[in-house]
């Protein structure tokens, strides 16, 4: 433990550190050592296993903004948060690369449809598995 001393507005329970002409009172605060070299050395440890912010404040009794900022003073990377978009919930992520001239077409037909060009892919490419027509969508392709 150590001791913060801080300036206060008044007395402290009647009695006055600096005496009675002095102006101005302090109080005594203990505080208690969160982030002691074993605490620290737990946190690289748990960063290293790629835990969260959340379980390592659990684990040395802190908070989850705290171990962040320890993190981030100390240059210990901790996973990135990431909150899971509700619109996407039990699906797959697929990455397309697709040729600037197609992209820019199939941006104007979602513009069209007022519909992002991501979901018009992936609406797209949902009707062609469910109805099992990719020979016919290839073979015009050709």
């Amino acid at each position: 433990m150590r001791f913060q001393i801080r300036p206060c507005g008044g007395v402290l329970k009647g009695h006055s550190l600096l005496g009675a002409g002095a102006g101005m009172e302090l109080a005594l605060k203990m505080t208690k050592r969160v982030f002691t070299p074993a605490a620290i050395e737990t946190i690289r440890a748990l960063a290293a296993q790629k835990k969260p912010a959340a379980e390592i404040a659990k684990v040395i009794n802190s908070t989850a903004a705290s171990v962040r900022v320890k993190c981030c003073h100390l240059k210990i990377p901790l996973l990135r948060r990431s909150r899971p978009n509700p619109n996407y919930f039990g699906r797959e992520k697929l990455v397309l690369y697709l040729l600037p001239a197609t992209y820019a077409a199939l941006e104007r037909k979602a513009a069209e449809m007022q519909k992002p060009a991501d979901e018009l892919a992936g609406m797209l490419l949902a009707e062609t598995a469910k109805s099992n027509i990719y020979e016919a969508v290839l073979n015009d392709a050709k």
